[in-house]
């Protein structure tokens, strides 16, 4: 049993494969966090550029450190494979009474401050679910570009859980999408959640670099957030956000648009008819101006950082 005297109970899962260029800088970033973690799990996902002996090391060195190979790698659908290797981090840690899990994916850098700031906010509102930081996204000419995100949406890329609220949603739930659905899961039931502009996660490599075939990955993504009960005016604002912000510029929202009217038509669905429902009610709520003026105010602000590797660096 590895040692779990620590304050803040933070179990941290990350799912990972191939990452050898970047994870170094992502492990420092979290092992640099002013709030201490109780356990840090990576999932290996059959790493051959030397991912897995670099974990393995770090394991070896560091007590709050596990490695777990991927077992079961039969489920290669988008997401939901993803979704497994996390759900088998937590199966297999070794700490058993964590009070928050954060998912870290193995591409960002976090900032020194990260957990602090959104444990806090948790800490502070027992009815407060979910939460992350905002994130930084690779801009063109080596600038950092602030990623606009609703502020009740956590990033999925790097939020941390209440344990009440994970037993509470059953989970993750869906495919493709599924932090998306767990999201309004949460809310469904009573959740509140929270992405906080104190803090943020830089994503070390610009979003369509993660994967490749981006035109089928937007349609694909179209009809998956119909499926999960998007409503079109909310969709629609965002496939035009696509278009502008995502490359292929101008097509990325179109093949998006696309797709969500393909899942219309064939009437597709991922959730029951009561998430689907409140998902459409919740987006009617947030159609307002004061929303699309908070997006606008983002992008004149978008390129406000400079190009250095590690804009959390001094």
């Amino acid at each position: 049993m590895k040692p779990d005297r620590n304050p803040s109970r933070l179990l941290i899962v990350t799912p990972i494969k191939d990452e050898i260029q970047i994870v170094e800088r992502m492990v420092e970033s979290v092992l640099q966090q002013t709030t201490p973690f109780l356990e840090w799990v990576f999932v290996d996902d059959g790493s051959t550029d030397g991912t897995g002996e670099f974990l393995q090391t770090l394991a070896a060195n560091t007590a709050s450190v596990t490695l777990v190979p991927m077992t079961d790698r039969s489920d290669r659908r988008v997401g939901r494979h993803v979704a497994s290797m996390v759900e088998q981090g937590l199966e297999k840690a070794q700490s058993a009474d964590w009070h928050y899990w954060a998912k870290i994916d193995a591409d960002l850098v976090l900032a020194p401050d990260y957990f602090e700031q959104i444990l806090a906010r948790l800490k502070a509102d027992p009815r407060l679910g979910i939460a992350s930081g905002k994130a930084l996204l690779p801009g063109r000419a080596g600038t950092w570009r602030n990623e606009w995100t609703p502020e009740y949406y956590p990033l999925g890329m790097a939020r941390i859980y209440r344990r009440e609220c994970w037993l509470d949603i059953g989970g993750y739930r869906g495919d493709r999408h599924f932090d998306i659905v767990d999201v309004y899961e949460a809310r469904l039931r009573g959740w509140k959640t929270v992405s906080i502009p104190e803090t943020h996660a830089m994503l070390l490599r610009r979003v369509e670099a993660r994967m490749p075939g981006q035109l089928r990955r937007r349609f694909e993504a179209g009809t998956d957030l119909y499926a999960i009960g998007y409503h079109p005016g909310y969709f629609f604002l965002r496939a035009a956000r696509s278009m502008w912000d995502d490359r292929p510029l101008g097509l990325a929202g179109l093949a998006m648009a696309c797709g969500y009217v393909r899942g219309a038509m064939l009437g597709v669905r991922e959730v029951g008819e009561e998430l689907f429902q409140f998902v459409r009610q919740d987006q009617r709520r947030m159609l307002t101006i004061d929303r699309v003026l908070s997006y606008a105010r983002v992008r004149v602000g978008r390129a406000d950082l400079d190009g250095s590797s590690n804009p959390y660096s001094s």
